[in-house]
């Protein structure tokens, strides 16, 4: 185990700098008692320098009577803040799966967890009653996915040192093998759609490869027939709250 080095100081709105058992640095605040409890907050590193800076910085804005984020913030609040903040920088339909995955699969389980002292072992154990659950290898390892660059985001924030899910595994999805049409399967799916009024929409997603969402998107002016062109412009999608609506491809 590394020395620790540490810097003390007394009485609360002032700091400590502890260089860690990993070699990373921590830098703590003591705020005092806040609604009746004890409350501190802690800043991480690589270095003593950065820390330091991150400790001066909060310690100014204590004396100056501004908030210090409170390591006390729930797994629960910090996820609202962090969709909050990621929406109008990802796609709708990305959003949507976002905070589908933090309301559905990961709020109801370890949501109470105060954030800072979320470890490895408990986001395991959100895999395990996942499964438990009946959920599929796929979904858990989109919500794997989804937890994980939320708590980089937190990590970022200075508001964790580490990222827990760094520490846990998530069952892998099994790779299924595709089976696509043959020649002869496309030919005869074409020829008993046509006399379906999409026949033109089926030789489109067959000889295209074109997405749902996109083939439903297309308009009149998006198709060239002299020049034997098409132009993917828009995409069709069915958003939460909003209906049928145009989204770019």
């Amino acid at each position: 185990m590394a020395t620790e080095r540490r810097r003390r100081h007394r009485g609360h709105g002032e700091g400590t700098i502890v260089q860690r058992s990993d070699g990373r640095w921590e830098a703590k605040i003591d705020l005092g008692y806040i609604n009746g409890k004890r409350t501190r907050k802690s800043f991480y590193g690589k270095t003593r320098k950065e820390v330091a800076a991150k400790l001066a910085k909060a310690l100014r804005e204590h004396q100056q009577g501004l908030p210090v984020a409170s390591e006390r913030v729930t797994v629960a609040q910090y996820l609202e803040s962090w969709l909050q903040a990621i929406e109008p920088t990802v796609r709708p339909k990305t959003y949507a799966g976002y905070e589908s995955a933090v309301r559905v699969r990961i709020v109801p389980r370890i949501g109470r967890r105060q954030l800072a002292k979320l470890a490895p072992l408990d986001v395991q154990r959100l895999y395990a009653d996942l499964e438990e659950a009946g959920l599929s290898k796929r979904s858990i390892y989109h919500t794997h996915r989804v937890l994980k660059r939320a708590l980089k985001q937190a990590v970022k924030w200075d508001l964790i040192g580490r990222n827990p899910c760094d520490g846990a595994t998530p069952p892998r999805p099994e790779r299924s093998e595709m089976h696509p049409l043959t020649q002869a399967e496309a030919n005869q799916l074409l020829s008993a759609a046509r006399a379906h009024p999409d026949h033109a929409l089926y030789v489109l997603a067959i000889t295209t490869g074109m997405r749902q969402g996109e083939l439903l998107g297309l308009q009149w002016a998006d198709v060239d027939l002299e020049a034997g062109q098409l132009r993917v412009r828009r995409a069709l999608q069915r958003q939460r709250g909003k209906g049928l609506v145009f989204t770019e491809p």
